[in-house]
């Protein structure tokens, strides 16, 4: 059969009303709006990076490993000092590129140090079996350059997914080191049998690792602050309520959002008051 003008117009009509059809459908639930998002059909908030000019120092770890730090202002007072861990398949430029959390704290007048460490695509920032452990280059090696450039302030630990899941292993783990910890959509699991390929070396190093178990060790010995968000339609948005009701005080909250940087780079403006002020 011919294809007339007709019959082509008629047939793109149908599929214009068939992919609204399955838009209206899946966007009524989580699941439908993140392969929504994922099309590109479906945007959530985002949050565009302010011009600052900072003055950045890039270097690498005695294991090889690059780390980013700079000092956001000039004052002769100690500094807080945040140190930034990356998402999976990200690297130590996530958090001053893509987040842009140096450049939003300068804007906003803030004088704070921010450091960042690369670490393997999915190392989940544990000890790993190939002899990779990115959370000892952060306590033993990041930790005392951040405190030099700080004039030993207070520090804060922060990240991004598996960088979220990061920054609570790295409380739990390490209390005392940091007051404050601010995880953005962490990447947390019930189950072994859930985790992402590679995230860790079987259920024995899950269960050692396992920080949604082991969130009463935010609270004991040390107390440290807490701040959890996560995006409404996020993946891990059930662990992440779930860290949000074991967690006492734990401050943040579920807001419309996905698991992307756009969503992340909304959350800067409060998540730096948490981290200045207390609020």
């Amino acid at each position: 059969m011919a294809l007339t003008r007709r019959r082509f117009l008629l047939g793109a009509g149908a599929g214009i009303v068939a992919a609204a059809g399955a838009s209206a459908v899946g966007a009524q639930t989580g699941r439908g709006r993140r392969l929504l998002h994922t099309a590109g059909l479906l945007d959530g908030n985002d949050r565009s990076i302010p011009r600052a000019d900072l003055s950045v120092d890039a270097g690498r770890l005695r294991n090889g490993q690059r780390y980013l730090i700079t000092r956001t202002g000039h004052t002769a007072q100690p500094a807080l000092a945040v140190a930034c861990l990356h998402g999976r398949n990200n690297d130590e430029r996530f958090a001053f590129d893509t987040i842009g959390l140096p450049a939003s704290a300068a804007a906003a007048g803030l004088d704070i140090v921010v450091a960042s460490l690369a670490s393997s695509p999915g190392s989940y920032w544990h000890r790993r079996t190939s002899g990779e452990d990115p959370m000892a280059a952060l306590i033993d090696e990041l930790v005392p350059l951040m405190d030099a450039r700080s004039q030993h302030g207070p520090r804060a630990v922060m990240g991004w997914s598996m960088g979220g899941y990061g920054a609570l292993l790295a409380a739990e783990e390490h209390p005392g080191v940091f007051a404050n910890v601010v995880a953005a959509s962490p990447a947390v699991w019930r189950r072994a049998a859930d985790t992402a390929p590679g995230a860790f070396d079987g259920p024995d190093d899950f269960r050692a690792h396992d920080v949604l178990g082991g969130a009463a060790r935010l609270t004991q010995p040390l107390p440290v602050r807490v701040r959890i968000d996560c995006g409404a339609d996020d993946p891990f948005v059930s662990t992440s309520k779930e860290l949000l009701s074991a967690i006492p005080d734990v401050q943040g909250g579920i807001r419309p959002g996905f698991h992307d940087a756009a969503y992340w780079r909304t959350l800067v403006p409060d998540q730096l008051r948490f981290l200045t002020t207390g609020t």
